[in-house]
């Protein structure tokens, strides 16, 4: 398992010092890739903390909204700021509308208000499925039934997910192995589960870097350097 390349997607820390004291922690717990939430200070001492430490950041941008409009302007307002954005809704038809948006990289599916996910969903998933720790810390059942019922579709190949912790401190944040257990008690095999912190995400998240920077076009084109 060292030998994977590990990312939690999800850091929030509410301070600059939290910043940098959770992105040392996070190399000290063996990832090599982070996405973090928060202020201008807080993205520039989590980006120089983990040059220093040669792990790979990303910026990342939840965005909360129960309105189709509203997501489609958050969506044209950051998806060129951020390397990596997020939607979290409770209505249905704005999750489904998440689901299918190529603006969007992750859906998070593991808060209670959450709706569960059906035929109807799958058939217009294309985006990768988030379920956040944190969820299962604070809201336990509510949040293990939903994330049980993702179990069933990522053994069959029919979602991808990605399991992160929203920690906003030292304390709350967790090991790679320990993030994969969750999918991993549920039956989903070891490989699977390991997947969801080492999988399709990375590979999202470098193009969308290389994207802002330049070096890939919207269409998918490599720019070589003279």
């Amino acid at each position: 398992m060292n030998k994977r390349f590990f990312i939690d997607a999800w850091l929030m820390p509410l301070t600059t010092s939290d910043a940098v004291e959770m992105v040392k922690l996070a190399g000290e717990l063996g990832y090599k890739a982070v996405a973090v939430e928060g202020n201008d200070e807080i993205l520039k001492a989590s980006s120089e903390v983990a040059d220093r430490l040669g792990i790979e950041l990303y910026r990342r941008r939840t965005i909360n909204v129960n309105i189709k409009e509203k997501l489609y302007d958050e969506l044209s307002k950051n998806r060129w700021s951020y390397e990596l954005i997020s939607v979290k809704s409770n209505e249905r038809d704005v999750v489904m509308a998440a689901l299918r948006d190529m603006r969007v990289d992750t859906v998070l599916m593991s808060h209670p208000s959450a709706p569960l996910v059906d035929r109807h969903m799958l058939s217009v998933t294309n985006n990768i499925v988030e379920v956040a720790f944190s969820d299962l810390l604070k809201y336990g059942y509510e949040t293990f039934y939903r994330v049980l019922r993702l179990s069933s579709h990522l053994k069959k190949d029919r979602i991808r997910v990605v399991v992160s912790s929203c920690a906003t401190n030292c304390f709350e944040m967790r090991s790679p192995r320990q993030l994969a257990s969750v999918f991993f008690v549920m039956g989903v095999g070891s490989d699977r589960a390991i997947e969801t912190v080492s999988g399709a995400i990375i590979e999202a998240l470098r193009q969308n870097k290389a994207k802002l920077e330049g070096m890939l076009d919207t269409s998918g084109v490599w720019r070589i350097e003279r």
